[in-house]
């Protein structure tokens, strides 16, 4: 922070001391890395040069074997997404064989996914923590399903949320598991998506109807 803050004069304008963390750094002087895939906020890690380690206390014989020094910043959500389903050996598909191996197929909706990598956001387990929070979901299909009639396992986001049980389906509801997924899945995009303005924030009377109807034959 020292060796990249750029000083300034002039009424207003902050000063930085020696050490001094608590004012703000202004980072508008400060000559980006030649190669920096960083979109996020400023970080002065990815300023780090040997000699900065140095001073921070490696020897410089070990300092020396480093031939590249970079800084790797916190996976987002999107990331942990992609990290449970396009590896090779992505944990969903672990577990879709693992499952297969009993005669069930797993379905894990896209909303479901995105709260099981947002857990591991706020547990602060980066990637490492999916496998656990998988397991735990998914530990009672596991005992459950094998030698019984479930041939569908869904997950969707508020079984992903610990909310419920997993949804268990058998052989001739699969019409069932496609209304499921395609409800999570549609219902994750309603609520994502902004309220119309003006006056069809109402309930249409299309919608309305039924309900009068049925509580008339009631």
């Amino acid at each position: 922070m020292d060796r990249i803050s750029k000083g300034s004069i002039g009424f207003g304008n902050p000063v930085r001391r020696t050490g001094d963390i608590s004012t703000p750094l202004d980072t508008r002087g400060v000559v980006a890395p030649p190669v920096s895939f960083s979109t996020g906020p400023f970080n002065p890690l990815d300023h780090v040069e040997p000699a900065d380690l140095i001073r921070f206390g490696l020897i410089p014989e070990f300092v020396g074997r480093l031939p590249v020094v970079t800084a790797v910043g916190a996976l987002d959500r999107d990331a942990l997404v992609r990290v449970l389903v396009e590896p090779r050996n992505a944990l969903v598909r672990q577990y879709e064989a693992l499952l297969a191996l009993g005669g069930a197929q797993l379905r894990i909706t896209r909303p479901a996914l995105h709260v099981i990598a947002q857990q591991a956001i706020d547990k602060q387990t980066g990637a490492r923590g999916l496998r656990r929070i998988m397991e735990n979901l998914l530990l009672e299909p596991m005992y459950d399903c094998p030698g019984t009639s479930v041939r569908h396992i869904v997950v969707d986001s508020e079984v992903a949320a610990f909310k419920k049980r997993p949804l268990y389906f058998s052989r001739v509801q699969e019409s069932d598991v496609e209304a499921a997924v395609w409800s999570d899945e549609h219902r994750a995009d309603a609520d994502a998506a902004p309220p119309p303005p003006g006056p069809d924030r109402a309930t249409p009377p299309a919608a309305a109807e039924p309900q009068r109807t049925a509580a008339t034959s009631a």
